[in-house]
């Protein structure tokens, strides 16, 4: 059973207070949010004004962005293995 299990509301009021110790000891910006590409507009829409409302703050982000930044870094970076191959198929010609 999770800590906040017996008492319900509890688990909230300590990830509140925690949210808002983070906030006091770094700075209202230093707490965000990250949706899911998956996520509606309507859901997206409400995880920020949670961020609005609940942290003073619009740092929301999706996780399209975060996760693929990697690969658009990537792509534009010269590899090795980036080089083109040209494969030769034989002719089925008989001879």
């Amino acid at each position: 059973m999770s800590p906040g299990a017996s008492c319900p509301g509890r688990g909230d009021r300590l990830h509140r207070r925690r949210f808002k110790e983070i906030q006091a000891k770094y700075g209202k910006d230093s707490v965000g949010v990250i949706t899911s590409s998956r996520c509606t507009n309507e859901e997206s829409y409400l995880v920020q004004k949670l961020a609005r409302a609940g942290f003073g703050n619009n740092n929301t982000d999706t996780c399209a962005r975060v996760c693929h930044s990697p690969t658009g870094y990537a792509s534009t970076r010269p590899s090795a293995h980036r080089q083109e191959h040209r494969i030769s198929i034989p002719s089925t010609k008989p001879m």
